[in-house]
C-alpha cells in the first residue's frame, strides 16, 4: 500500500486528507490496483486517528457520519485503520520532493 496524495489541511484536529492505492488480488486479470480516496487523518494532542470515506447525515438535529468502507469484522477494520495511521505517520516523518519549495 502506498500514499498517492497527501494534502495538509491543519484545521482544528484535521491534519490531512490522504489517498492510498494497493494491489488487488481478489480480481485477477480484472483489477490491478484499488484506490481509496479522502481518508481523513486527525491529530489532537497525543492522539491520532483515521476516518475512512463516508457520508454526512443529520439525525435529531445533529450532524453524523457513516462510513462507505466496510470490512467483515470490527477488529479487521480497526487493524486496517491502525495500518493506515502508521503508513501516514511514516510518510510524514520523511521529506518528499513535493515538500521542497522552488
Amino acid at each position: 500500500m502506498q500514499i498517492t496524495k497527501y494534502k495538509e489541511i491543519n484545521k482544528n484536529s484535521l491534519k490531512a486528507i490522504v489517498n492510498v492505492s494497493f494491489q488487488a488480488k481478489i480480481f485477477p486479470n480484472v483489477v490491478d490496483t484499488v484506490e481509496l480516496h479522502n481518508i481523513m487523518y486527525f491529530v489532537k494532542g497525543d492522539n491520532a486517528w483515521i476516518s475512512l470515506p463516508g457520508n454526512e447525515y443529520e439525525k435529531d438535529g445533529k450532524r453524523k457520519y457513516y462510513s462507505n468502507f466496510r470490512l467483515d469484522t470490527l477488529e479487521k477494520l480497526e487493524k486496517f485503520q491502525l495500518y493506515l495511521k502508521q503508513l501516514i505517520e511514516d510518510y510524514t516523518s520523511k521529506p518528499h520532493d513535493d515538500d521542497i519549495p522552488f
